[in-house]
């Protein structure tokens, strides 16, 4: 998946089944930044992109959610966060800290 804002509830879409095999969380940005036009921008002929195409990107596990209020709660047990998403992460030096800003952690392994 893919999300438009680094946010634990940022608009979510599904990445091309292509993109899907190919996943590779240390090259986060090839499979997100090569659709992000096709998933979050389809102006009109001869308007700008509404979303602009980030530069960097940061793979993070979905973060946990608690179902009473909706507001995502940080955790530090990988089990609780959910499947891998990757998030814009323009204003953030490293992976680790755009992850943290949204209560989650990177994605580890391949």
């Amino acid at each position: 998946m893919c999300a438009r804002t680094l946010s634990p509830e940022a608009d979510l879409s599904q990445l091309p089944l292509k993109a899907v095999k190919d996943f590779d969380p240390q090259d986060a940005a090839r499979s997100c930044a090569a659709d992000w036009d096709r998933m979050w921008n389809q102006p009109a002929q001869g308007s700008e992109p509404e979303v602009p195409e980030p530069t960097r990107f940061a793979a993070c596990c979905f973060p946990s959610t608690q179902p009473d209020s909706g507001k995502s709660s940080a955790t530090d047990s990988q089990g609780k966060l959910g499947g891998p998403v990757i998030y814009p992460a323009d204003d953030y030096p490293t992976t680790e800290a755009a992850c943290a800003a949204i209560g989650s952690k990177p994605v580890t392994g391949g």
